[in-house]
């Protein structure tokens, strides 16, 4: 079978009954001129072995074509019976043609059909991965767009968050620095009361020490006067008037009044 009858076989049902009846009449043809120029001799062959015979030199062996030609009426092997035989065999093949061609066109608009649908699918395929694409490009490029705009604000935060670190720090420092100095002035505060606690305790000491009331007397004044101030410049300075060394300063010039009321007691 030819290629491109292989190609239109699906399209072609009546391709082998046309190929047969084809066949058939090319054996007609072909034994009535064998047999007319004398190529076949019928009377030197049995049945059997005409048939023989026949397939030995090619003849189609169609299910009818071989025993038929063995029943063919003997006008056909006239002048007349030839040209009607060959007439019939062209036809035969003309029929063929004729349907083969058809069926070719069929198959042939067939195909193209089948060419322009996967044509058709291939564009649309192609259109959606251009679409694809398209919409992956404009994801990267919405996805760069939100990377750089989320950079800029953790930029700006952290700008932020920087200059405030700075901002405590500078407060933080001066803060350090301000603790300092007050820690550093009450230090100084302290000696000082210190200092002067310990010259009121030594004037505190010498009053006991007078035998004479009106020195003493005039002592215990004095101390009075002394702590007053003593207890003012602590509470400007921040200090607690509850301090132990005021609180024994206080009870040592509450003694000396005592002693002063007694000693002029009537």
């Amino acid at each position: 079978m030819a290629v491109e009858e292989q190609g239109i076989e699906a399209v072609w049902p009546e391709g082998p009954r046309l190929k047969q009846a084809l066949a058939e009449r090319d054996n007609r043809m072909r034994f009535v001129r064998e047999v007319k120029e004398g190529k076949l001799l019928l009377h030197a062959h049995t049945r059997a072995s005409l048939l023989d015979h026949l397939k030995a030199q090619g003849y189609a062996d169609t299910p009818s074509s071989l025993a038929s030609l063995l029943e063919m009426s003997a006008s056909l092997f006239t002048s007349d019976g030839i040209a009607q035989v060959e007439a019939e065999r062209d036809r035969a093949n003309e029929e063929l043609s004729r349907s083969r061609g058809a069926a070719a066109d069929a198959a042939r608009r067939a195909v193209r059909a089948q060419v322009e649908a996967v044509e058709g699918r291939k564009q649309r395929l192609e259109a959606e991965v251009r679409e694809m694409e398209e919409g992956k490009a404009a994801v990267e490029r919405s996805a760069a767009e939100v990377e750089e705009v989320v950079k800029a604000k953790v930029g700006k935060v952290l700008d932020a968050i920087n200059a405030r670190e700075g901002e405590l720090a500078g407060v933080v420092q001066r803060v350090a620095t301000t603790k300092k100095t007050q820690i550093g002035e009450k230090q100084e505060d302290i000696e000082h009361m210190t200092k002067c606690v310990a010259e009121v305790l030594s004037s505190v000491d010498a009053a006991l020490n007078m035998s004479d009331p009106y020195d003493l007397l005039d002592a215990s004044s004095g101390l009075s006067g002394r702590v007053d101030t003593l207890l003012r410049s602590a509470g400007e300075g921040g200090l607690s008037a509850t301090e132990s060394s005021l609180e024994l300063e206080l009870d040592l010039t509450k003694q000396l009044q005592a002693i002063a009321c007694i000693a002029f007691a009537p």
